[in-house]
């Protein structure tokens, strides 16, 4: 089985490469940089060797001059795939320092494999160059590998350049954003305060329901106290938990607002009043993720509108009394006035005053 070192400083790289000469019944080594490349190949040497150019430590052109110039390396094949160095330039010069294929990636899985075939099979028939024959003037190539290097450094450069540009610009944008949200939730936190407003999260996929320090004090539990639904309905008064739980299930299930006032039993024994509203979140599938709500303190309204049906129960048992009584006497002066008819004596009353009483108007 023919044996193949793949270098290449990028993991994904070296994966995708793996996989397909594994594929293809070929047994693969690999190395992150050139140096770790020479020194894996000097312990055993492999059928082949596919090399990126720009990396870490050693570059593919660094690399590929010391593989030509190692006596048990040089007859190896030395196939060059990269993804940076694709200008003619850049193949030239890795053709003059010896390399037996140059392959511009990505590459399609079968042609590429069939240039690696057919550099095996000239390996094989003896049809590769020699290792040691003469491609060009030493000066001259370190002349081009110079040129090359820095023309790739020159373009990293500016890449970097541009990258840093774009993110130092959008860390701006995000700093803008990040202050401007912060701006907007202060003035809701202070807008929610001044009204004296609760909020409550609820996580329907965790079941974790978060209370606000506020909306805790409405149900007389303090700050901190972690919370549940079944928390939330425990802490209600007995009549409403029912009630409560209605109307949390048909929001969600008719995405409607959910609208209500409960009653709370505070652990005191007292009975205190609030109103909570929210609506529900959901996903893609429609199914509710979240609800998110407020909740403010009614206890003093409530407490006021008792007040007010208790003092409107006694006016009217009072009116009930007093048109009793003014009945009363109607009917007393109608039996005085037909006592005096019957005696022959004048009537005392006029009529108005012992007709029926006349029933309040609006």
């Amino acid at each position: 089985m023919n044996r193949v070192l793949i270098v290449d400083d990028k993991l994904e790289n070296l994966y995708l490469l793996r996989a397909l000469l594994q594929g293809h019944g070929y047994a693969v080594d690999e190395a992150r940089h050139g140096a770790e490349a020479l020194v894996k190949a000097r312990q055993a040497p492999p059928h082949l060797i596919i090399s990126d150019l720009l990396m870490p430590v050693m570059d593919g052109y660094t690399l590929l001059r010391q593989w030509k110039a190692d006596e048990r390396l040089k007859a190896i094949p030395f196939v060059v795939y990269t993804a940076t160095y694709t200008e003619p330039k850049d193949e030239r010069l890795a053709l003059d320092l010896g390399a037996d294929a140059f392959i511009i990636k990505p590459a399609e899985p079968e042609p590429f494999m069939a240039r690696i075939l057919e550099v095996l099979a000239k390996a094989q028939r003896g049809e590769l160059l020699p290792a040691d024959a003469p491609k060009g003037e030493e000066k001259v190539l370190l002349k081009e590998y110079s040129e090359v290097l820095v023309r790739k450094l020159e373009d990293k450069a500016l890449q970097l350049e541009k990258a840093n540009r774009a993110l130092t610009e959008d860390i701006a944008r995000r700093q803008q954003a990040e202050a401007a949200l912060q701006v907007s939730e202060e003035r809701l936190r202070l807008a929610v305060e001044g009204a004296n407003l609760g909020t409550w999260h609820w996580n329907l996929r965790t079941g974790e329901l978060v209370w606000s320090d506020r909306c805790l004090a409405m149900f007389g539990l303090p700050p901190g106290t972690p919370m549940s639904y079944e928390q939330f309905l425990a802490a209600l008064h007995p009549d409403d938990r029912a009630r409560a739980d209605v109307a949390v299930q048909c929001a969600l299930q008719e995405r409607t607002e959910y609208d209500i006032d409960l009653r709370s039993l505070w652990p005191d024994g007292t009975v205190h009043w609030a109103a909570s509203k929210g609506r529900g979140y959901y996903d893609d599938a429609g199914r509710p993720v979240r609800m998110e709500g407020l909740a403010l303190d009614i206890t003093a309204r409530k407490q006021g509108e008792e007040k007010i049906n208790q003092q409107l129960k006694e006016l009217r048992q009072w009116y009930q009394t007093t048109l009793g009584r003014e009945d009363r006497v109607r009917q007393l002066k109608r039996e005085v006035n037909e006592l005096r008819q019957r005696l022959g004596e004048p009537l005392r009353y006029p009529s108005q005053e012992t007709g029926p009483s006349e029933p309040p108007t609006a």
